[in-house]
């Protein structure tokens, strides 16, 4: 797994420098070297379609790598983050505002250490 996130860290690297559809296709062959289940590879999978401004397809691939509860709290937090900015994108703004303020809550269960937290809060406030 080390060399596979090391690989999807290398992709990501080159955002700047490749298209969109590079970024999504660069992705989609890498999650495929994993389970179709696997949280990681969903979470990746929707980032990328999120980048690409792709936000109808990235919803569900948040969905599914949240509801898989395999990833770990901080791509945790950023897939509850990144789904609710999604939301507030497609115009589901109630949607978003609850997702976001569970989050908050899961900060508040745990203490306000989160280095998200902060960026939790401004996603909560354009929303």
């Amino acid at each position: 797994m080390q060399d596979w996130e090391a690989r999807v860290a290398a992709l990501w690297q080159q955002v700047d420098v490749i298209s969109p559809k590079a970024l999504v296709t660069g992705i989609d062959a890498l999650a495929a070297e994993r389970p179709a289940d696997d949280a990681v590879a969903l979470f990746e999978r929707a980032c990328a379609r999120d980048t690409a401004g792709l936000e109808s397809a990235a919803e569900p691939l948040y969905r599914a790598a949240l509801a898989s509860k395999g990833l770990d709290p901080y791509r945790q937090a950023r897939a509850s983050i990144q789904l609710g900015s999604t939301l507030r994108l497609l115009g589901r703004l109630e949607e978003s505002e609850q997702l976001l303020a569970a989050q908050l809550q899961r900060y508040a269960e745990v203490g306000y250490g989160n280095a998200l937290y902060d960026e939790t809060r401004a996603i909560l406030a354009l929303t």
